[in-house]
């Protein structure tokens, strides 16, 4: 799991879990977290990347390498989703100065 800043949303966090269990089957889930302030955002930050650490350290090493890859694969879909936004934008432009 890797933390986030939730964009639009400041001082927020956004993160993906492999398995939430409040629902029956356990599914994949973007969770997030917004804060009253923005001191607490760090804050939970730090706590949140040291717990990752303890864990990790209980299981005997490196988070595991699935979730890595997972955070990899989800970055590689938002790059991709911010080009085809970006491209639907310059697509409406052009046409808007077309019309014109």
């Amino acid at each position: 799991m890797c933390l986030q800043p939730n964009i639009g949303s400041n001082p927020s966090w956004v993160w993906k879990v492999a398995a939430e269990y409040s629902e029956t089957p356990p599914t994949s889930e973007t969770l997030a977290i917004r804060f009253a302030n923005s001191e607490n955002a760090p804050e939970f930050k730090k706590e949140f990347e040291a717990a990752q650490r303890t864990n990790a350290a209980l299981r005997g090493g490196a988070p595991a390498e699935a979730s890595l890859i997972e955070e990899k694969k989800d970055e590689a879909e938002k790059e991709e989703k911010e080009d085809k936004d970006e491209n639907k934008d310059e697509t409406k432009d052009k046409k808007k100065e077309e019309k014109k």
